[in-house]
C-alpha cells in the first residue's frame, strides 16, 4: 500500500512538472509569436513607407516634359491624386497591421512577400514613368502592381474581411492608373 501510495505521488508530481513545462512553452511560443508578428506588422509599415517615398521621389507632375504629354480623356483631375494616395497608403498600412496581428506567420509572411512583390511593380512603374520616360513598359509594370494586389485582395478578405473594403479603393485606383499608363503610351508613342 505505502508503495503504490509513493508511486502514485512521484508520477502525480512527474505529471504536474510535465504540464507546468508544457505551459511555459506554450507561453514562449506565445511570446515569441508576439515578437514575430509585431516584427511583421514594422516591417508592413517599413515597406509602405518607402513605397510612398520611393514612388513619390520621382514623380515630376509639373515638369515640362510631363505637361506636354498627351493625357487620356479619363485622367481625374489633380486634387484627387493628392486625396487618394495618402488614404492608399494609409489603408495598405492599416491592413498590414492588422494581418501580422491577427493570422499566423505563414499569411503574414505571404502578406509581406505579396506587398513587396505589388509595391516593387508600383516602384518601377514611377521609376520607367518619369525618369525613363519608357511610358509602355511603365503602363505594364503598373498592370502587374493591380494584378498582384488582387493577391492581396483575397488574402485580406479570408484573414480580416472587413479591412478588405478599406482597401478596395486602392484596387480599384490601381486598375485605373495602369489604364491611364495604358494611354499615356498610346497616346505619346516614341
Amino acid at each position: 500500500m505505502l508503495m503504490h501510495s509513493l508511486e502514485h505521488k512521484d508520477l502525480s508530481s512527474l505529471f504536474a512538472k510535465l504540464i507546468s513545462a508544457y505551459c511555459w512553452t506554450l507561453r514562449l511560443e506565445r511570446k515569441g509569436g508576439l515578437i514575430m508578428q509585431i516584427a511583421a506588422a514594422v516591417l508592413s509599415i517599413l515597406i509602405v513607407l518607402s513605397y510612398a517615398g520611393l514612388s513619390g521621389f520621382w514623380v515630376e507632375s509639373n515638369s515640362g516634359w510631363y505637361n506636354s504629354l498627351k493625357k487620356p480623356f479619363w485622367q481625374p483631375p489633380n486634387f484627387v491624386f493628392g486625396i487618394i494616395w495618402p488614404y492608399n497608403f494609409f489603408v495598405l498600412a492599416i491592413a498590414g497591421v492588422q494581418v501580422s496581428l491577427n493570422s499566423d506567420l505563414l499569411h503574414s509572411g505571404l502578406w509581406l512577400l505579396t506587398l513587396s512583390v505589388s509595391v516593387g511593380f508600383a516602384i518601377a512603374w514611377s521609376w520607367d514613368f518619369y525618369k525613363n520616360r519608357k511610358l509602355a513598359r511603365s503602363a505594364l509594370w503598373l498592370s502587374m502592381c493591380a494584378l498582384v494586389t488582387i493577391g492581396l485582395m483575397v488574402q485580406l478578405s479570408q484573414i480580416y474581411p472587413s479591412m478588405f473594403w478599406w482597401l478596395f479603393p486602392y484596387q480599384l485606383w490601381l486598375v485605373v492608373a495602369a489604364s491611364l499608363a495604358a494611354g499615356y503610351a498610346q497616346m505619346n508613342p516614341k
